[in-house]
């Protein structure tokens, strides 16, 4: 059962970086609703406000959580910026709740496959806005192959 979760693990993730794909699964009527329940053992909500809600759930029921608005490799610097104003306004909302969470977030999807110059300013940004509220930001890195860099060491 395991290798079963795994690729359709792995089946979601790939969907979720075909931007064509998506934009036309998350419009199917047919598509969207199944993909939908097969993917929320793995999230807390399609919207912040349900993430918060499912976080705190988990929370009072002694689980540590961490929240991510999902995405990654985000086509353009505008997206880019949308994407750090929602992870911005996550990091509010967790210290306006009062919920003891960390925020997690992949370099690609607030730019570094867009800039390198708009990722930094953009995770210096929520950096600030994290230490300014007391959340932690957890920062996922991918390997070379998803970025085109290569780790220096």
């Amino acid at each position: 059962m395991m290798e079963m979760e795994k690729r359709a693990a792995d089946a979601l993730k790939s969907i979720a970086r075909n931007q064509q794909l998506k934009a036309y699964l998350s419009q199917s009527e047919v598509m969207y609703p199944v993909l939908l329940q097969a993917a929320k053992r793995f999230i807390a909500g399609e919207t912040r406000e349900e993430g918060i809600q499912q976080s705190k759930l988990l929370a009072s029921r002694g689980y540590r959580v961490s929240i991510e608005y999902i995405g990654e490799n985000t086509p353009s610097a505008e997206d880019c910026v949308k994407a750090r104003e929602e992870f911005a306004a996550l990091i509010k909302e967790i210290a306006r709740e009062s919920l003891e969470a960390a925020v997690c977030l992949d370099l690609s999807h607030i730019g570094l496959t867009v800039d390198r110059g708009l990722a930094a300013d953009n995770i210096n940004i929520l950096a600030k806005e994290g230490r300014e509220h007391g959340i932690s930001i957890m920062v996922s890195w991918r390997p070379k192959c998803c970025t085109g860099l290569r780790q220096k060491g």
